[in-house]
């Protein structure tokens, strides 16, 4: 077929997550998996184990690029709620912004802002001993990679404004909450 990774001498391919693979990769190649153990044996030997303080039952907000929002003012909001509803519970809300990241949003003032220079799989590698911590955010890869590796995993993508059936389907099936 016509695409990335679409000629015949391809024969195989290998995925995090094979269930949810999507057409026309599911029916014409051979789906390999990658598990969790390969996956963890990868970004280790990729990453350094950082000396990360995240304290148990915290929260760490994964933001996309800002500017990748469609409606801004929904995301903000939502970011807000999230943010206050943890510091009335007492939990500890870090912030992991995009690499590129330039500008910030006032609602993440009261926020830890981690080293954006830091990969999300790296960050998850320093925390892969806390199962308590919840990664939360909307479409990024970074709540893919935090899936797999075993953190529980929540996207507010349904309360964005924005419509992506295939996004919420994969969502769906690899395991992320989607709050709505």
């Amino acid at each position: 077929f016509n695409g990335m990774g679409g000629l015949k001498i391809f024969k195989q391919m290998y995925s995090l997550y094979p269930s949810a693979v999507r057409e026309p990769y599911a029916s014409t190649k051979k789906i390999v998996q990658i598990t969790n153990e390969e996956y963890l044996s990868g970004i280790s030997n990729l990453y350094d184990v950082g000396n990360i303080e995240v304290p148990n039952n915290s929260i760490i907000l994964i933001v996309d690029k800002l500017d990748t929002y469609v409606y801004p003012d929904i995301v903000r909001k939502e970011f807000a709620q999230i943010i206050q509803n943890a510091l009335y519970k007492g939990q500890k809300v870090f912030c992991k912004f995009h690499p590129r990241e330039e500008q910030n949003w006032s609602e993440f003032t009261e926020c830890t802002v981690l080293d954006k220079n830091i990969a999300a799989e790296s960050l998850y590698l320093s925390l892969s001993n806390k199962t308590d911590i919840s990664i939360i955010g909307v479409k990024s890869t970074g709540l893919m990679s935090a899936r797999k590796m075993g953190f529980s995993v929540y996207s507010f993508f349904n309360l964005t404004g924005e419509k992506n059936h295939e996004l919420v389907n994969f969502f769906t099936r690899i395991g992320v909450n989607l709050i709505s």
